[in-house]
């Protein structure tokens, strides 16, 4: 089982929310749920580091609930570049639904 690195982690953490921005998980919820069935599998340590990372980027949010537990989000944005966002993603699935003939927005 491959151990990522940091940075492969940070990337496949970014590459899932750009999918789904709206995903919020714990560390173990992403480590199940976000990378390992992309075969990505990490430390928990690797992991935390990552997360805590992208949260000093700003890039990702961290609450902490009632529980203790840590939920991670991806970190809001302006109207500005969520509109921008959000034009690049209806321009790939536009380009995506012409080479497949699939008539899907997402």
């Amino acid at each position: 089982m491959p151990i990522a690195n940091p940075v492969l982690l940070m990337q496949a953490i970014k590459d899932y929310l750009r999918h789904c921005p709206r995903a919020a998980d714990s560390a173990d919820g992403i480590a199940m749920w976000w990378l390992a069935p992309r075969g990505i599998h990490a430390t928990p340590r690797r992991l935390a580091l990552a997360l805590r990372t992208l949260v000093r980027q700003r890039q990702l949010s961290a609450v902490r609930l009632p529980g203790g537990a840590v939920l991670y989000a991806a970190a809001r944005i302006g109207a500005k570049q969520r509109s921008v966002r959000a034009a690049r993603r209806r321009a790939t699935c536009d380009v995506y639904s012409a080479t497949t003939g699939h008539n899907r927005r997402t």
